[in-house]
C-alpha cells in the first residue's frame, strides 16, 4: 500500500503543481471567491424559506406574515443573479492582472460581452 501511495504522490504532484499554476484556473478561482459572500447571503435567505423542518412554514408565519416565503426568495435571487454578474467581472479582473494588461477594461469588456451574450 506505501508503495502505491509513493507512486501515486509522484504522479500527482507536478500534475497538481502545473494545473496550480495555470493562470486561467487561477482567475477562474479568485472570480469566484470574490462572489462568495453574495453565495453565503443568498444561500442563507434560502435555507430561511426553505428550512427542513417540519411544519415550519406554520411556526414562522406569526412572526413574520403570510407572504414570507416569497418575500425571503427576493433576496436569495437577487444575490445568486448579482453574484453571476460579480462572477464574470471578478475573473475578467484576475486573467488581466494575471495576463499584465489592464485589468479595469479586462472587467469592463467581459461585462459587455456577458451582457450582450445573455438573453
Amino acid at each position: 500500500m506505501q508503495k502505491f501511495l509513493n507512486w501515486l504522490e509522484k504522479v500527482l504532484t507536478p500534475l497538481a503543481k502545473v494545473i496550480g499554476e495555470n493562470k486561467y484556473l487561477i482567475a477562474i478561482r479568485d472570480g469566484f471567491l470574490i462572489s462568495t459572500p453574495l453565495l453565503i447571503v443568498g444561500s442563507f435567505f434560502l435555507l430561511l424559506a426553505n428550512f427542513p423542518i417540519p411544519n415550519w412554514s406554520n411556526m414562522i408565519s406569526p412572526i413574520l406574515g403570510n407572504n414570507w416565503e416569497a418575500l425571503m426568495s427576493v433576496p436569495a435571487s437577487a444575490s445568486f443573479d448579482v453574484m453571476t454578474i460579480l462572477a464574470v467581472v471578478g475573473i475578467a479582473y484576475s486573467l488581466g492582472r494575471q495576463l499584465e494588461i489592464d485589468a479595469i477594461q479586462s472587467a469592463a469588456l467581459a461585462l459587455v460581452s456577458f451582457f450582450i451574450l445573455t438573453p
